[in-house]
């Protein structure tokens, strides 16, 4: 997974045209799947992803689903509002952020899996 994540966050940040999306003030984001937490913050300043323990620290937005849909979502195989439509993903926090969420992740993902895994 964290391979995953490094090649996520490099391809945004090689895409200039996507840091215009990116909040001016940090989004905070939870991923949990089986195997732990993750958490992603994106700003125009900086990406930082790592690993946290589940109640850390307080998150703009949390995303619960398992590792494969994680994987297929990193990857660019899958939008996040496809899977939530499928009962597998819950998210808790604004509509806005996770919408921001799904257009970066889908966006910044060259879905070749060479490059994004």
């Amino acid at each position: 997974m964290e391979k995953l994540f490094q090649s996520f966050i490099a391809e945004l940040q090689q895409k200039n045209h996507l840091k215009i999306l990116l909040p001016a003030h940090p989004l905070a984001v939870r991923f949990c799947i089986e195997e732990g937490c993750w958490s992603l913050t994106l700003s125009r300043e900086n990406i930082i992803w790592q690993s946290v323990a589940k109640l850390e620290s307080i998150m703009n937005l949390e995303i619960k689903l398992n590792s494969q849909l994680l994987q297929q979502v990193l990857l660019g195989k899958v939008r996040l509002s496809n899977i939530v439509k499928s009962g597998e993903l819950i998210y808790k926090g604004s509509y806005r952020h996770f919408l921001l969420l799904e257009s970066l992740l889908w966006l910044g993902c060259t879905r070749e899996m060479d490059k994004c895994g």
